[in-house]
């Protein structure tokens, strides 16, 4: 099974060109959805986040849409073959883990 958490590609955009990530814990941050206490800070280490070269606003809008186009292929195969999950990856990143986790656990029986 194949398990595609699709979300709308604004959504996709700002989950990655906002994430900020924790040099020493590792932890991952979203300046628009959770950020840290203190600006540019990790709450749990005190370092500074630090941002990838390539999750600037132009350059992720450009892998969102290069994903989609590369992917269709793959998704219509599995797709017609009935081994593709898709999961809504919309709204509260918590929401969607849960969604994901329900289906992962429903596999399991």
């Amino acid at each position: 099974m194949i398990v595609l958490i699709e979300a709308g590609p604004e959504t996709a955009i700002d989950r990655i060109a906002y994430r900020q990530t924790c040099g020493q814990c590792k932890r991952v941050y979203n300046l628009k959805f959770s950020p840290p206490k203190t600006s540019e800070e990790c709450d749990d280490c005190h370092v500074k986040l630090a941002k990838r070269k390539d999750d600037h606003v132009e350059g992720t809008k450009k892998r969102v849409y290069q994903f989609r186009e590369v992917m269709k292929d793959a998704l219509e195969f599995y797709s017609k073959a009935g081994r593709l999950k898709v999961i809504d990856g919309n709204g509260d990143v918590n929401a969607c883990v849960e969604r994901y986790l329900t289906f992962h656990r429903s596999q399991a029986t």
